[in-house]
C-alpha cells in the first residue's frame, strides 16, 4: 500500500474539523517515533518542528537499516510526505549545540523526546578500540553515509540482535567472509527469525578460533544524551506514563524507552500525540484503549473457501550479494493485494458481510446511511426476538449473546 501511495502520488490526509491551532509543538529528533508524533500533530492544525542532529532525517530507519531493506528513495519519499503537511524540518540541529533545551521550552508548548538508541555499547575488552573495530550501530551508520571502510578479508560480528545480522550481511555485500558469534542458542537470538535464515544463506559456516581482520560488536544500544545531559534519567531508559508523558509538557518514544522496531515506534509516536492533542484542546484525558479479547471458538473458520496466503517476491539468492544494494524483498501485484484482504475476518469487527441482516426478522437490523469500518448496521432491540441466529453466523465474533458489539 506504501509503494502504491507513492507511485501514485497520494498525500498524507488532516484530520476534518481541526481549525489551525496556535499551539507550537517541538520535536526532537526525526527518527520513526519522532516522525509519527510530528505527523500526528500536524495533521492535527499544530505548528511542527522538528529538529534533528544528523544531515538527513530518518533516525535508524535511515542510519541503522541496509538499503537491501529499506531504500533511501522509498524513506525520502515518505519523509517528504509528511513535510508537505506543513512539518518544519531543521536539520544539523543538535540540542545543547544549535539550541538549548531551555530555548525548546520557551518556544514550544509540547516537546517531544524521540532520540532513539544510536549509541553502541562496548563489551569491555582488550583491543575493541583499536583499528578494525567497531559498534553495529556505527557500522551501519558510516555505510549508509556512503563512507568506505576497510574491513579485510575476515570479519567477525559479535551479537544475535537485528543490529548484528544487518551487519553481518551489509559486511558480506563487501566481499568479507562473516562469521557471527553469539553467546546464546540460535532459538535465544532476538532478531527477526527469516533475516537470520537469510543471513546464514549469505554465511554458511562458523568456527570457535577465529581470525579476523575486523570486528563489528553489536550487542546493545542506548540512547546518546550529549547535549541533553540535563533530561538524563537516572535509569538506563526513560520512563514515561501510560501516554507517553514523561515530564510536563515533554512526551517521550521509541528506542528511548528500550530498544524496539520501528512499528513500536511509530504507535508510541501516535500515542503520545493522541494524548498531547488532549491536554492542549481540554478533551478528556487520553486513556489505553482495552477491547476484549477475540476468542477462537467465536470466529468462523470456514466462512471463507480456504486460500494460501500470498507469498512475496524475493530476489533469488544468487543475485543479493551480486547486486548488494537492490532490494530482497519484493511487493504483491494489486491483484495479489486484493486476494490477500479477502482472507481477513476482521476478527471482532463487523466488515459487512450481511450475514446477520439476511437472516434477522424484518427491520430487525437496519442498514446505515453512513457506514464506516466496523459499522455497517444498526440493531432493533425492540424487534430483536433473541433467537441468536445472526451470533451463529456472525464470522468475525463481532456480535455477543446480549445483543451489543464486543
Amino acid at each position: 500500500m506504501g509503494d502504491w501511495a507513492l507511485a501514485h502520488h497520494i498525500p498524507l490526509p488532516r484530520l476534518e474539523d481541526q481549525g489551525r491551532e496556535p499551539a507550537s509543538i517541538g520535536v526532537i529528533g526525526a527518527g520513526p517515533a519522532g516522525l509519527s508524533f510530528a505527523y500526528q500533530m500536524a495533521r492535527r492544525g499544530y505548528r511542527v518542528t522538528v529538529y534533528e542532529k544528523e544531515e538527513k532525517p530518518g533516525g535508524m530507519l535511515y542510519y541503522g537499516i541496509p538499503q537491501y531493506r529499506l531504500p533511501e528513495d522509498v524513506l525520502a519519499s515518505e519523509v517528504n510526505r509528511l513535510l508537505d503537511l506543513g512539518i518544519e524540518l531543521k536539520l544539523n540541529s543538535a540540542i545543547g549545540q544549535a539550541i538549548s533545551m531551555t530555548d525548546l521550552r520557551e518556544r514550544h508548548e509540547i516537546l517531544f523526546l524521540g532520540i532513539g538508541a544510536g549509541r553502541g555499547l562496548t563489551l569491555g575488552i582488550p583491543g575493541e578500540d583499536g583499528a578494525g573495530t567497531w559498534t553495529g550501530t556505527e557500522y551501519l551508520s558510516q555505510v549508509n553515509r556512503g563512507r568506505k571502510l576497510e574491513l579485510g578479508a575476515r570479519v567477525v560480528v559479535i551479537g544475535g540482535g537485528n543490529t548484528a545480522i544487518d551487519a553481518a550481511r551489509t559486511a558480506r555485500r563487501t566481499g568479507a567472509q562473516v562469521t557471527i558469534l553469539y553467546r546464546r542458542t540460535r532459538k535465544e537470538m532476538p532478531a527477526i527469525d527469516a533475516e537470520i535464515d537469510d543471513a546464514l544463506t549469505e554465511v554458511p559456516d562458523s568456527g570457535f578460533k577465529i581470525p579476523a581482520e575486523s570486528v563489528i560488536a553489536a550487542v546493545s544500544q542506548q540512547p546518546d544524551w550529549n547535549g541533553l545531559g540535563e533530561l538524563k534519567p537516572q535509569t538506563a531508559w526513560v520512563e514515561t506514563a501510560a501516554d507517553g508523558e514523561w515530564q510536563d509538557g515533554l512526551w517521550a518514544g521509541g528506542d528511548t524507552l528500550g530498544i524496539g522496531v520501528a512499528g513500536l515506534a511509530i504507535g508510541q509516536g501516535r500515542r503520545a500525540a493522541e494524548a498531547a492533542h488532549a491536554r492542549l484542546r481540554g478533551l478528556e484525558s487520553w486513556t489505553d484503549p482495552q477491547r476484549p479479547a477475540v476468542s477462537s471458538a467465536t470466529v468462523k473458520a470456514d466462512f471463507f473457501p480456504e486460500i494460501e496466503r500470498v507469498p512475496s517476491e524475493r530476489k533469488p539468492a544468487r543475485e543479493w550479494l551480486a547486486f548488494p544494494d537492490e532490494e530482497i524483498q519484493g511487493t504483491i501485484s494489486e491483484q495479489q493485494f486484493l486476494q490477500e484482504v479477502s482472507r481477513c475476518f476482521s476478527c471482532g469487527d463487523c466488515f459487512g458481510c450481511e450475514q446477520c441482516f439476511m437472516y434477522c426478522s424484518e427491520h430487525g437490523l437496519v442498514r446505515l446511511e453512513q457506514v464506516v469500518p466496523g459499522s455497517y448496521f444498526a440493531l432493533n432491540l425492540d424487534l430483536c426476538q433473541a433467537c441468536r441466529k445472526c451470533i451463529e453466523l456472525c464470522p468475525c465474533g463481532f456480535l455477543s449473546p446480549s445483543g451489543t458489539a464486543h
